[in-house]
């Protein structure tokens, strides 16, 4: 079912920079592992030798650039050091020769220099072009760990717990205009306040517990619930709050992305929880990072740039739907939640 992994360097998107930016980026480490079930150890197919893109035990990598550009795929992708360096230029991807199913990829990288904009392909469909339909696992700066839906995952979608909890740690507007029109729709909106976003570990806390149970007796309750960071009518209320604290406006962001998450974790095993909506690559990030899981499982795309994914462990496992933040039209939310209670009835 799965085809070619692939990781892919372009331009950043942002007004500030220049399409001749080159990326400087490095993958430390690239294996495979053949299993299921996220909290095993399972044996392990090394996708990087160390030493150079060549063939070897199960097959090397195919480079892919615009045959526009200017410039080498050797100069684009280069093994330095024993990590494999991403220069940005040409522009395109690299992918396996060989196919895989029924796998977990385990990644490391990390920016050299100035962070900017590149991703890894999952899913990857047959035919070498720019780009390539695929499920894309974003690692732009800011956005890194957003799944992106680009054509790719031809598989039909499991049916979901028609409940749906979005949990929006996104202060896109169109991810806003999203929310109020949910709201308006008949979903709950919990806006949490700045003491929860911004007091560490405020949700495991006896404040925090109490208004835990209160969270949950309001999702037991509705069937379309939202759990957001933005304050109503702007941020301003947590930024004069991260003011008092001393808080940088990053260190502001963190705490938030933090507290989110940790919600998110201790909500983890409710079942009144039922199928999860995260936007926001910081939003996911924390919440696996709660849980203490670091696999994510790409399932297939419900829409454009929204993507369906599953992720457990210790015999939990909870599907989740991610977006990014500048994804999708305004009533987006309030589709997915017809979408799921009307696929759950055609397989009862």
């Amino acid at each position: 079912m799965s085809k070619s992994t692939g990781c892919r360097n372009e331009p950043s998107t942002s007004e500030n920079d220049t399409m001749t930016m080159r990326m400087r980026f490095l993958f430390a480490a690239l294996t495979l592992a053949l299993a299921a079930g996220s909290c095993s150890r399972e044996p392990r197919t090394e996708l990087f030798n160390g030493r150079d893109l060549a063939g070897w035990g199960t097959g090397g990598w195919v480079c892919v650039t615009d045959p526009e550009g200017v410039g080498d795929a050797r100069d684009a992708f280069s093994v330095q050091n024993g990590n494999i360096r991403i220069a940005g230029s040409p522009f395109g991807y690299m992918r396996t020769e060989e196919t895989y199913d029924d796998y977990r990829l385990h990644v490391e990288w990390r920016w050299i220099g100035e962070a900017t904009n590149s991703g890894i392909f999952q899913r990857v469909q047959a035919g070498d072009r720019l780009w390539p339909e695929a499920v894309e696992c974003q690692l732009q700066a800011g956005r890194a760990g957003d799944l992106l839906g680009l054509g790719g995952a031809d598989v039909t979608c499991p049916a979901l717990d028609p409940r749906l909890l979005v949990i929006c740690g996104s202060v896109n507007a169109i991810t806003l205009a999203q929310l109020d029109k949910a709201e308006q729709a008949g979903f709950t909106r919990l806006r949490l306040t700045p003491r929860q976003k911004l007091t560490p570990d405020y949700w495991y806390s006896e404040e925090g517990q109490t208004a835990l149970k209160n969270i949950e007796g309001t999702l037991a309750a509705h069937p379309y619930n939202i759990i957001e960071t933005n304050d109503e009518g702007g941020n301003e209320l947590t930024a004069a709050a991260a003011d008092a604290l001393g808080l940088t406006r990053e260190e502001m962001r963190v705490r938030i992305a933090r507290g989110v998450g940790q919600l998110a974790g201790e909500l983890f095993a409710s079942h009144a929880v039922g199928t999860l909506l995260l936007t926001g690559g910081d939003t996911l990030l924390q919440c696996m990072n709660s849980v203490g899981v670091h696999e994510l499982e790409p399932i297939c795309e419900m829409e454009r740039g929204v993507v369906l994914a599953r992720f457990g462990c210790s015999g939990i496992t909870r599907y989740v739907i991610t977006k990014s933040g500048g994804f999708g039209h305004a009533d987006l939310l309030t589709e997915l939640a017809k979408q799921i209670a009307t696929d759950t009835e055609e397989t009862t």
